[in-house]
């Protein structure tokens, strides 16, 4: 989470929902490296390695 991030959202949301969205933000934050090579196994096992670039250009 960067210092811009934290700006961003602490100026754009009301103060009384602050908590939970920064709540969201940590969660997806921490799962998102426990879960990607999980998906990314998967994929190299279910299909070819060429699957992950085709997955990886829309985000």
């Amino acid at each position: 989470m960067t210092i811009m991030t934290i700006a961003v959202i602490g100026s754009t949301i009301e103060k009384r929902q602050l908590g939970r969205i920064f709540g969201t933000l940590g969660l997806v934050i921490a799962l998102g490296p426990a879960i990607g090579p999980a998906v990314g196994g998967f994929l190299l096992d279910a299909a070819s390695w060429r699957w992950l670039f085709w997955i990886n250009v829309p985000i």
